[in-house]
């Protein structure tokens, strides 16, 4: 028997996807840009480039430079309590390995159907 957890974690995967496609079919691709979370933490300035033109400004590397060095922001929550300190919640504390393949599958072939990179 699925748990409410996992299929609440299913079927906000599947809307995921189905969202992705619904721009993909809507928006022309020139009034569409995908951004990656994981090619941005990788490189942001490089996604930055990328991403200024599309929105019609212009990239001025003085201020590209300080967002980029400055990314993790001035304002971060502190831990509220010891066990919270250096703590973060992965995908593994809550996805058992067959169900984060499936979705990362599901992730994967989204991504190769609408030719994101």
């Amino acid at each position: 028997m699925t748990s409410p957890w996992l299929k609440f974690v299913r079927d906000r995967a599947k809307n995921w996807a189905r969202i992705y496609r619904l721009w993909a079919d809507f928006l022309p691709e020139h009034k569409r840009i995908w951004v990656r979370y994981e090619k941005l933490l990788e490189d942001p300035a490089r996604e930055l480039r990328r991403i200024l033109p599309f929105l019609g400004v212009a990239v001025n590397e003085t201020l590209l430079t300080c967002a980029v060095e400055r990314r993790q922001g001035l304002f971060n929550r502190k831990p509220q309590t010891e066990e919270e300190e250096g703590r973060k919640l992965t995908v593994e504390d809550v996805l058992s390995e067959s169900d984060r393949e499936a979705l990362f599958k599901l992730k994967a072939n989204t991504f190769e159907e609408l030719k994101i990179e």
